[in-house]
């Protein structure tokens, strides 16, 4: 999962996530919705998914009459890959930042998953799990098997809390 972090009109910053497969940005203001209509093209920013090789690589799109920086850079070819903690800055607005951090969640496993052994109890991943969003590995997380919050941190060093949050936030800039 991605996210977009921007400054509320209460100078706090909030993160939206892009679970969708675009975001419209007008200007600081991001919005949901389908890629740009014909007739204001020229005058659009959109943020597009993409996948290459089963990973999501998130695109912004450019109108030609728009002025988008990218960590500084002017996006003068109308695309741009992004990568994480990127800022955008459209026109002279507030600044946007693009993040690919993901947090902590307890879900299903999936079916069609690969096989794989929880890392704490070195049982078969399977039934409901937490997959750390710092290096990946699958935890149990069930009644039964409480592996992902049975201690403090991931042997990576990412907290195991469910409500740990975001590790990183523009504030820390």
């Amino acid at each position: 999962m991605a996210y977009l972090w921007q400054l509320s009109t209460s100078h706090e910053w909030t993160a939206i996530d892009l679970a969708g497969g675009s975001l419209r940005l007008r200007g600081s203001a991001p919005g949901r919705g389908d890629h740009a209509g014909a007739d204001d093209r020229a005058s659009s920013v959109v943020l597009r998914r993409a996948s290459d090789r089963g990973r999501d690589v998130w695109l912004l799109l450019v109108g030609r009459t728009e002025r988008v920086r990218v960590n500084g850079l002017s996006v003068v070819l109308g695309i741009t890959a992004l990568d994480d903690r990127d800022e955008i800055r459209i026109r002279d607005e507030a600044p946007l930042f693009f993040t690919t951090e993901r947090l902590a969640a307890i879900e299903r496993y999936p079916s069609d998953g690969p096989r794989a052994m929880c890392p704490r109890c070195k049982q078969p991943i399977e039934g409901l799990v937490v997959r750390c969003p710092s290096c990946d590995l699958w935890y149990h997380q069930s009644e039964d098997l409480p592996c992902w919050t049975h201690v403090p941190h991931c042997a990576c060093s990412q907290p195991t809390p469910l409500d740990t949050g975001f590790r990183w936030t523009p504030e820390a800039l």
